[in-house]
């Protein structure tokens, strides 16, 4: 999860992160689901770019209908 918040810090700093592409709806997301996380909360999104980007901070998630939980 600090991995995470790097991202996302980065990313609202106007900054960019190696590797990975991101536009202002996937950054809005990933602060979603962060602030839901943080209050213990298990966030769904549907998000694909999103899903990549938890992959490689290693924040498990799981099949939830159409998209995704997190774990």
């Amino acid at each position: 999860m600090k991995k995470f918040k790097e991202y996302i810090e980065k990313w609202l700093d106007g900054q960019k992160v190696r590797g990975i592409q991101v536009s202002l709806l996937d950054i809005r997301e990933c602060v979603r689901i962060y602030n839901a996380m943080v209050r213990n909360e298990k966030p769904k999104f549907i998000n694909g770019k999103v899903k990549e980007i938890l992959d490689k901070c290693k924040i498990e998630t799981v099949v939830e209908e159409i998209g995704w939980r997190i774990a």
